[in-house]
């Protein structure tokens, strides 16, 4: 009897565990994919912009992280350091140097990162970015 309750709590823990996203595998996918867009943004992203926005950056490498938010380590009195995680992204697990443009997307804003751009023209990047994706009203800026 004791095997017929634990039956039901193990299928809730294998299915919250194929629901994970390996952050390790989600990197791995970036360095080689313009995009990682998270379930969570299907029909919210049109890939087809992202390939489009890739184009008109070159010679610069291109990446979109589409995620529902941060993890802990990058919200700092309630507002997520994106730009801070687009850095560590592109340094840490990209290593793309300043050959990348890399775009984070999270349900609370966007944030882009290039080590050669300046603030400036990363605040305006993020700002096109945005309008495109405010319309639909999933994104708070």
């Amino acid at each position: 009897m004791k095997l017929k309750h634990l039956f039901p709590a193990l299928l809730v823990t294998l299915a919250a565990l194929v629901q994970a996203q390996d952050p390790d595998q989600v990197y791995k996918d970036l360095r080689s994919s313009t995009s990682f867009v998270h379930p969570s943004f299907n029909g919210k992203v049109d890939l087809g912009q992202v390939r489009d926005a890739a184009n008109q950056v070159k010679p610069y490498e291109f990446r979109l992280l589409a995620i529902p938010q941060l993890g802990n380590k990058w919200v700092k009195n309630g507002t997520e350091q994106r730009g801070a995680f687009a850095k560590y992204v592109m340094d840490s697990k990209l290593g793309l140097g300043d050959k990348g443009i890399i775009v984070v997307l999270t349900k609370k804003g966007m944030s882009a990162y290039n080590k050669k751009l300046s603030a400036s023209e990363l605040t305006s990047l993020s700002h096109s970015a945005v309008q495109v994706y405010k319309s639909d009203g999933n994104i708070n800026t």
